[in-house]
């Protein structure tokens, strides 16, 4: 079964792996992101496989994202 979990939930989950969609065209392929360290509310992202680090606060977001088991 697929697990799922919220935007806000996401400072809970340092060390896992998450599927996140485009924001504006779904009709790109969602990318794999790392859930890297949490640094005042402040979610560090990982993509895999590259140095690309994105950091935002994900406090409010209510969206939700598949978690990928390896």
């Amino acid at each position: 079964m697929n697990k799922t979990i919220m935007g806000k939930d996401l400072h809970k989950h340092v060390g896992k792996t998450l599927l996140m969609p485009h924001p504006t065209d779904p009709t790109i392929m969602p990318i794999e992101l790392k859930i890297v360290e949490v640094k005042n509310k402040q979610v560090v992202l990982q993509m895999v496989g590259t140095d690309i680090i994105k950091s935002d606060n994900y406090s409010k977001d209510k969206t939700k994202y598949l978690i990928v088991e390896k």
